[in-house]
């Protein structure tokens, strides 16, 4: 795979009438911006075209004769970017009025010698687009967003980085004007673009995080961000700017479409999450009390859930890399065709099977029957009453959860949120009788069925209820990633073996979204963790 990116920036008119008119500082800060921003990217080769550079005749080599002798040599190996940064003004003479770049030798936006027309740059651009894996043009003129009215649209999935795609995104719509501040260097547009990507909170789902002791969270780098998220991530930073000062008007908002319409290109553009760190710092306590400042060494390619020697420090990498993935299903999720589900990357399943005393879900036998028919590895999840006994829970379990060498370890689902999540729980809400209920519950499980329970709950639930005494569980800790300050929390000793971070995934043969899971290590460890239930993610041993 060879990359390419074409950057065109114009900061100086000189041929302007108007004096004021000229300079353009903005330009200048963006492609020197942009300059860092993709070397940093590796791209192998960057082409920048800028002021008096900026020509007509220029664009047309590179985008018409450069570019596709070396996709043709590349044949859809390649990725491309395309940016601008410049004058931009409407283009009343054009029947799609898809407005026009000023470039560098432009005596205004009518000298339609040195303007280049959106309309006729968007076949160009689409040729490109064409024979590239992966294409974007990143627009940030005034009136960009006259682009999409020289392209087609069609079905599109911005967020999947698997697949061809070419895409546009442009810094305004057709009728309004882009944005700089006078304080802050270079356009909106371009600035918020690129912090998303080198601070990694535009795709915090596709970086790499630890978690430390206060719940705090440390980027660790490495990963991906991909289109989709970083046009959510630039569009949610404008919108907190709120209205233009003196005026009941935001600021402007990105556009982003597609370039063409083959069904084949069904994927979209990534850039390269943050440069992976060796280190971290956190806050530790002396003997004495006294915070200090200590800096730890982390890996990002070990299977490991927490750092060694230190099982307080979480580390969540993003959750595509995780090799081991499996769903969770019930009754919501109605039929499933699991010859399809086996088809897909899905290696393992859990499937509820009862409720508290006496609820059966009406799908668990055809599940649990039907997925090991077609090869997939499943376990059966009880949902713990906080009302009902141990030993009531237990009888129900017992009825309807088969002994199975080959099933996963039963698990005991707790779904505590600092109260029982439960309708109709509240009053039982005692925390000590609580833990005594489930450990009473999982040593019934661990004599009947001879593994020992995998224990599921939120971040809550295992700093409140299922703390360092089940440090011999392996815990599934359900906590969705968020792309504010926030993201995935497991405080306390024990560290995960599964996390469930999705509820929102798409399977084929499950017709409903389904939750999706993560197992942190190898084959392996998942063969140990599935034959008897042993938390194979503990730092250190536990009996």
């Amino acid at each position: 795979m060879r990359s390419f990116a074409l950057l065109v920036g114009v900061s100086s008119y000189p041929n302007f009438p108007d004096p004021k008119d000229r300079e353009l500082p903005p330009a200048a800060e963006d492609i020197a911006l942009l300059r860092t921003f993709i070397d940093d990217q590796k791209f192998d080769e960057i082409i920048v075209l800028q002021n008096s550079d900026a020509t007509k005749d220029n664009l047309r080599y590179f985008l018409e004769v450069y570019l596709n002798k070396q996709l043709d040599l590349y044949k859809m190996r390649s990725r491309v970017l395309f940016a601008f940064s410049g004058h931009g003004a409407a283009d009343d003479t054009s029947q799609a009025a898809a407005g026009k770049l000023v470039l560098g030798p432009a005596s205004g936006a009518n000298d339609f010698e040195h303007v280049y027309k959106l309309d006729e740059l968007a076949p160009l651009l689409r040729t490109v687009g064409n024979k590239s894996y992966h294409f974007i043009a990143l627009l940030g003129s005034c009136f960009s967003g006259g682009i999409f009215s020289a392209v087609g649209s069609g079905g599109d999935n911005i967020f999947y980085p698997r697949a061809p795609g070419a895409h546009a995104v442009s810094a305004t719509r057709p009728d309004q004007l882009a944005y700089a501040f006078k304080n802050e260097a270079g356009s909106i547009f371009f600035t918020r673009l690129v912090k998303g990507v080198v601070t990694g909170n535009a795709d915090r789902d596709y970086s790499n995080w630890a978690q430390d002791a206060t719940g705090s969270l440390h980027l660790v780098g490495g990963g991906i961000v991909r289109l989709g998220a970083l046009n959510a991530y630039v569009s949610g930073e404008i919108e907190k700017l709120g209205l233009m000062d003196g005026t009941p008007t935001p600021f402007p908002q990105l556009l982003s479409g597609r370039l063409r319409n083959d069904a084949d290109f069904g994927g979209a553009f990534f850039f390269l999450g943050p440069d992976k760190r060796n280190t971290i710092t956190v806050s530790e306590r002396t003997s004495t009390g006294a915070p200090k400042l200590v800096s730890l060494s982390i890996s990002t390619t070990a299977a490991t859930p927490s750092l060694k020697n230190h099982p307080e420090i979480k580390i969540f990498r993003a959750p595509d890399t995780y090799s081991i993935q499996g769903v969770d299903v019930s009754h919501y999720n109605g039929s499933i065709d699991w010859k399809r589900v086996s088809k897909s990357r899905i290696a393992f399943a859990y499937m509820k099977a009862t409720e508290g005393a006496n609820f059966v879900d009406e799908t668990f036998d055809r599940n649990w029957k039907e997925s090991k028919q077609s090869g997939i590895v499943r376990g059966g999840y009880h949902v713990f009453n906080f009302c009902k006994s141990a030993k009531e829970q237990f009888e129900n379990i017992k009825a309807v959860i088969p002994k199975d060498r080959d099933a996963l370890p039963i698990a005991i689902d707790v779904q505590w949120v600092g109260a029982p999540k439960l309708v109709g729980q509240a009053r039982c809400n005692d925390v000590k009788a609580i833990k005594d209920a489930v450990a009473d519950l999982e040593k019934l499980i661990s004599l009947e069925y001879g593994k020992k329970p995998l224990l599921h709950g939120f971040s809550q639930t295992f700093k409140d209820i299922i703390d360092d005494s089940f440090l011999s569980n392996s815990v599934w800790l359900q906590d969705y990633k968020k792309t504010g300050a926030d993201g995935p929390s497991l405080q306390g000793k024990n560290a995960w073996s599964i996390w469930q971070f999705s509820s929102e995934a798409v399977v084929p043969g499950i017709k409903s979204k389904v939750g999706l899971n993560a197992f942190y290590g190898t084959k392996r460890q998942f063969s140990v963790f599935s034959a008897s239930g042993k938390n194979v993610a503990a730092p250190r041993p536990v009996r």
